[in-house]
């Protein structure tokens, strides 16, 4: 478990579990929930975990998933963003809409799974939680992203709309690995 603590922010979790996958070797897959109120927290909380992760000489290929609290921008259209983001965010007194936690994620080199898999897909469908936003996240490694077979009929990923067992809804994600190189 990595506890994720900053001055004056509420402290997080991050679970890790180690994993040796016949296939890819092995790896870390690490299960997360960031500060639900500001993107700079988030961004601590994230930066320190990255830090962690890349302590070691040789980091392990590895997963981060869970609710990142955070929005990706090409989430959504123009317009869905303003009457659906922008404006609830406003009648709720909320930070402004911001996608630098993503945008820096994304510029470490990690691959965000979902949209990866689901390319073009927008608003309504990209919905993980009850705001009618996605901030609930897969992101895969530099050094696992390699490894995997995207074009595979089994690498996929799914939001589970409609299963309530929280304010949140699952995000499914199948992984298949290249064979080894004999």
């Amino acid at each position: 478990n990595q506890l994720l603590t900053m001055r004056g922010i509420e402290t997080r979790g991050a679970c890790r579990v180690r994993v040796v996958h016949p296939v890819a070797g092995a790896m870390e897959v690490y299960s997360l929930h960031l500060d639900h109120m500001w993107e700079q927290n988030r961004h601590a909380q994230l930066e320190q975990l990255h830090k962690r992760i890349y302590s070691t000489k040789e980091p392990l290929p590895h997963v981060i998933m869970g609710d990142f609290n955070a929005i990706t921008k090409s989430d959504y259209s123009p317009e869905y963003e303003e009457e659906n983001i922008r404006l609830v965010r406003e009648r709720g007194c909320w930070e402004t809409p911001t996608y630098t936690l993503t945008e820096y994620f994304a510029g470490l080199g990690y691959v965000d799974f979902w949209r990866k898999c689901n390319p073009g897909v927008l608003d309504t469908e990209v919905t993980t939680c009850a705001y009618d936003t996605r901030i609930d996240y897969i992101w895969i490694s530099k050094e696992l992203a390699p490894l995997i077979d995207w074009e595979h009929t089994n690498t996929y990923s799914h939001i589970l709309n409609g299963v309530h067992h929280s304010d949140h809804f699952p995000v499914l994600a199948n992984i298949q690995f290249k064979p080894k190189a004999s």
